[in-house]
């Protein structure tokens, strides 16, 4: 069998999950989510005149990810932890990272007070 990790990782099987998942919510199955499809176009829409606002092209357009949040204001507040961790090796530096991730995520969630990181 194919390695678990390498497999969740494969772009293949990250599009053929989503996939069931938008069947899913789109046949009313999911009690918690729901998509309106009437709105499709006129979210398209803004989508599209907000992108053309701000890039020249749909290629200028940077992807999106947690990462991006700690460059706001064309600031690299990761690059700027980085000579503090200087002395630490690849495997720590991958921990800090993923814990700064982890508590920006709760903090922006609204998780509130009730979590806890130890």
């Amino acid at each position: 069998m194919e390695d678990p990790v390498r497999y969740l990782r494969n772009l293949k099987t990250v599009r053929a999950h989503s996939a069931k998942i938008f069947d899913y919510i789109s046949e009313g199955k999911s009690s918690n989510f729901a998509v309106d499809f009437s709105k499709f176009d006129e979210v398209v829409d803004y989508v599209e005149k907000v992108a053309h606002a701000n890039f020249k092209s749909t290629a200028d357009i940077p992807f999106h990810s947690r990462w991006r949040h700690f460059e706001v204001g064309g600031i690299d507040r990761i690059s700027t932890l980085s000579p503090a961790w200087g002395n630490l090796d690849k495997v720590e530096i991958c921990r800090r990272k993923i814990d700064l991730a982890i508590v920006s995520v709760l903090l922006d969630a609204g998780a509130g007070p009730q979590w806890k990181f130890l």
